[in-house]
């Protein structure tokens, strides 16, 4: 009896080991994204309040703010923007941050861009566009720091495309106000072209700014707004742009 008992155990270990290590499929993954929609409900209080903690330590310090300065071939100064964006990669001695592709460029012939990151302690640094995506609304940036003394971090992406009317938090310039937080619903989702609407109010500031789910986990980038939605940028382009 027990000789039988040990391998019917050691069957059901072996079927269970392959179980997690095997691909899940979409059905599952959507089964796996409702039952954390369910049971991890923000508008439990035990859960909201983990929730803005950790924004509060793991999301805002991958948060920075975007400025960029217009100047002609003489140095007048044209044209000044601003908005928002955060920390996808961290090396050793830079940082690469994601923005709204607006934020950073300009329709002026021969002007001179000059860009400047301030992370979440408000502290300046210079930064370089690496790429520019008009079509996308993207812009990757890169700057130069010791992480291990600033201490920034680096957001991380969801594996989910989120659910309509999942709770969402955007994160960003809004109102020039540093790492605002405004959260609403995902009213719904344009799959064709990969945007997602949200009932959230909006401004030019926001452009860049970090959408983020119930796990702290990147949904998509502000790359525009209407007159009352901010349009953002779902996933697969999102993880398309940056090859991840």
């Amino acid at each position: 009896m027990k000789k039988m008992m040990m391998i019917f155990v050691l069957f059901f270990t072996s079927v269970l080991l392959m179980s997690c290590n095997r691909e899940l499929s979409p059905e599952e993954l959507l089964a796996n994204q409702y039952d954390a929609y369910i049971s991890e409900d923000i508008l439990d209080e035990t859960y909201f309040d983990g929730f803005i903690n950790e924004i509060s330590n793991f999301t805002i310090p991958g948060m920075v703010i975007v400025k960029t300065t217009i100047r002609d071939n003489l140095g007048i100064l044209l044209q000044e923007k601003e908005g928002s964006g955060f920390i996808y990669q961290i090396y050793d001695d830079s940082l690469r941050v994601l923005t709204s592709f607006d934020v950073v460029s300009t329709d002026i012939p021969n002007a001179t861009l000059t860009v400047q990151i301030y992370d979440f302690a408000n502290r300046a640094y210079t930064a370089l566009v690496l790429n520019r995506n008009e079509d996308l609304g993207l812009a990757k940036l890169i700057f130069d720091t010791k992480v291990s003394i600033a201490k920034i971090r680096k957001l991380l992406f969801s594996s989910y495309v989120p659910l309509d009317n999942e709770p969402i938090m955007m994160i960003s310039n809004y109102q020039q106000v540093h790492n605002s937080m405004l959260m609403g619903l995902l009213s719904h989702k344009d799959e064709e072209n990969d945007f997602y609407y949200v009932n959230i109010p909006v401004d030019q500031y926001v452009k860049g700014g970090a959408v983020i789910n119930m796990r702290n986990q990147v949904i998509g980038v502000v790359v525009d707004f209407t007159e009352d939605q901010a349009v953002i940028l779902g996933l697969h382009k999102l993880r398309e742009y940056l090859g991840i």
